[in-house]
């Protein structure tokens, strides 16, 4: 899959939980986008998706507080490959 078709397929869920799209952009290596997610206190996300191989695609979402006394962050990664 495309990165840019990668990186929409999961934006469209992040949507689905009520993140909020702040801004991003995608192309033929890397589509990326930041977000606000909803419910109480001042959290933030992004998505990465990053060509790694021809055949790979790796996955990122990291999650965070701006103030961290609201519990710090989660970061996740992912990757896949066709072969």
């Amino acid at each position: 899959m495309p990165v840019a078709e990668l990186q929409s397929h999961f934006a469209l869920q992040l949507e689905r939980a009520d993140w909020k799209r702040v801004g991003g952009s995608a192309d033929d290596t890397v589509g990326w986008s930041s977000w606000q997610l909803p419910g109480a206190g001042n959290w933030s996300g992004i998505l990465l998706v990053l060509a790694s191989r021809p055949d790979e695609r790796f996955l990122y979402v990291r999650i965070e507080a701006s103030d961290p006394r609201e519990g710090g962050g989660h970061v996740e990664g992912m990757t896949f490959s066709s072969g």
